[in-house]
């Protein structure tokens, strides 16, 4: 597409994908396009912030935040020597159980992570799998532009695929892709 000032519609989109350049798919990227690029930073990140001791205390044992604290807590024994003033998530051993003085040092650091916008693995995976227990427990809702829909459907209708590009882990555009009916994880 060529770069706008504005998004781009979806029906602009189906115009185009649908005229006779002949495309095989559409591959569009979630935030300004399906969905506000505001929704990361005003609901989204928000969301960790103000979910990441609950959510930690309650999955503290599962095997799912086990390997999500064991990536943070890899990533943090590799930085803490390369980067200055790392807030180092210590003390932790998977399988263990919930010990505070770990739990607190796991908050500091994703939050240390978050601060920084730092892009790691091991972050998105946690923020990721936050999200994903926020759009099922219905405290997160997410939207999409009101040209979404429609353009999917005549997508789907003319059997040009759909793909969806997103830096973010699959579970941030959960919402998004359920309601756009696109949702394939």
């Amino acid at each position: 597409l060529p770069k706008t000032q504005t998004r781009p519609t979806c029906k602009s989109i189906v115009n185009m994908a649908s005229g006779s350049l002949g495309y095989k798919l559409v591959l569009l990227d979630i935030e300004g396009t399906t969905t506000s690029i505001s929704f990361v930073a005003d609901v989204l990140f928000p969301y960790i912030r103000q979910n990441l001791s609950h959510y930690l205390r309650e999955n503290w044992s599962t095997e799912e935040t086990q390997q999500d604290l064991e990536l943070l807590f890899q990533l943090s024994n590799t930085e803490a020597g390369k980067v200055e003033n790392y807030d180092a998530f210590q003390g932790f051993s998977k399988g263990n159980p919930l010990e505070e003085k770990v739990y607190e040092s796991a908050i500091k650091n994703v939050l240390w992570q978050m601060d920084r916008d730092i892009k790691s693995t091991a972050l998105k995976r946690l923020q990721g799998h936050m999200w994903r227990s926020g759009y099922e427990s219905g405290k997160l809702v997410s939207h999409v532009y009101e040209d979404v829909v429609p353009a999917f459907d005549n997508w789907k209708e003319k059997k040009i695929p759909i793909f969806i590009y997103s830096s973010g882990p699959p579970w941030s555009n959960y919402d998004s892709l359920k309601v756009a009916k696109c949702l394939v994880i």
